[in-house]
Formats: C-alpha cells, sequence, structure tokens
C-alpha cells in the first residue's frame, strides 16, 4: 500500500492551481446581461427609434451593424452539463446561490462573480429573486454561503 504525505498533495494542488489561473487570464472580462446591454442601447442610440418606418437606415447593413455595437445585443448563459433538461428552476436557484457564495468568498467587487449574477439575472423570473432577496434578509433562505 503506498502513503502519500501532505507535501506531495500540496505540491500537486499547487501547480494545478499555477495551471489553473494561467487559464482564466486567457479568457476575457464577463459580458453584460440582456437587460445591461438594451440600457446602454437606449443611451446610446436615441436617433434609432426615432427612425421612420420608410427610412432607408433600416435597411442599411453598415448602418445596423454599427448600432449594434463589437459584441452584438443578445447575451444568453453557456449551456451547463449538469442540466441537461430544459427545466430552469433549478439552474436558476443553483446560480443565485453560487452567486452568494462568491460574493461571500471573494467580495463583493469580484468581477468574477458577475458571471453568476449574469446568469441568474437572466433565467431566473424577478418575483423569484425578490421573494430568495427577502428571505436573505429576514435570514431564513434554504442555502448555506459558506460552502
Amino acid at each position: 500500500m503506498q502513503y502519500y504525505t501532505l507535501d506531495f498533495f500540496l505540491a500537486s494542488n499547487y501547480s494545478r492551481n499555477q495551471n489553473i489561473s494561467n487559464m482564466s487570464d486567457e479568457f476575457s472580462s464577463v459580458p453584460e446581461t440582456l437587460g445591461e446591454r438594451f440600457e446602454h442601447l437606449k443611451k446610446k442610440c436615441s436617433e434609432y427609434k426615432a427612425r421612420q418606418p420608410d427610412a432607408p437606415e433600416w435597411f442599411s447593413q453598415e448602418y445596423n451593424e454599427k448600432q449594434r455595437g463589437p459584441d452584438g445585443i443578445l447575451w444568453t448563459a453557456p449551456y451547463d452539463v449538469r442540466y441537461p433538461q430544459c427545466k430552469a428552476t433549478r439552474h436558476c436557484f443553483d446560480y443565485y446561490v453560487d452567486y452568494h457564495r462568491c460574493i461571500t468568498l471573494l467580495g463583493e467587487k469580484n468581477e468574477r462573480c458577475k458571471f453568476f449574477r449574469n446568469v441568474y439575472m437572466d433565467l431566473c423570473p424577478s418575483q423569484w429573486i425578490e421573494i430568495w432577496n427577502n428571505q436573505l434578509k429576514q435570514g431564513i433562505f434554504p442555502a448555506k454561503f459558506d460552502r
């Protein structure tokens, strides 16, 4: 039987964590939610709504691409293999809990936590989010964030 020392585990975890941190630097920042993109579009393109129905800009590809921006307007949550069915209740709840775990562990200003917030804001009905926020304030939310 082979026994491993604590130094072996620490060394192997250290090298694995270094690889993970190097990989995370390769990814770009977290995209904004659909609601945030619409708000930016409203501020940026006030003349977009003022166009007449027969205006030639409706049919100009260059004009529409300029209005859309570099990333496009739509963003969706990426596919998560933990939720192969189309029922979003558990998916929504888990990302809400993941967001609060992230801000508990890393702090509210951490940029990486924004991804979880974007996913639950896009997946969850606003009524559920209000209920969960009220439960958090009252201290009766059914999940722990310190794990």
